[in-house]
């Protein structure tokens, strides 16, 4: 199998977007601006979904699927770094624990 090859900010489909959203990229679409962000995530004992976060709105989606235009278009990116919003979960649930720890 080919590896496929891009450069961040570079714009791509969605076959491109796919490999990359299985390797844990968070991706979004150009007409999406910089508030809505898509991942794929995995459950014990489920398949692997998609799940859309809006920053503006601070909303998660999961099970989002794409549409036709999704699927055909070919201006997929991939998000900032500061757009994952599994960081933004990660670090809040490391203050936490933090906090926890200094009850205790």
């Amino acid at each position: 199998m080919r590896s496929i090859k891009y450069v961040r900010g570079s714009q791509f489909s969605f076959s491109k977007a796919l490999v990359l959203l299985k390797k844990g990229e968070v991706l979004r679409r150009t007409p999406w601006r910089s508030h809505k962000v898509i991942y794929m995530e995995e459950a014990e004992g489920c398949n692997p979904f998609f799940t859309e976060y809006n920053h503006a709105k601070n909303v998660y989606s999961v099970g989002w699927l794409p549409n036709s235009m999704d699927l055909f278009a070919t201006d997929w990116q991939t998000a900032p770094k500061d757009r994952d919003p599994r960081v933004e979960e990660e670090e809040q649930e490391e203050e936490e624990q933090e906090e926890e720890a200094e009850e205790e």
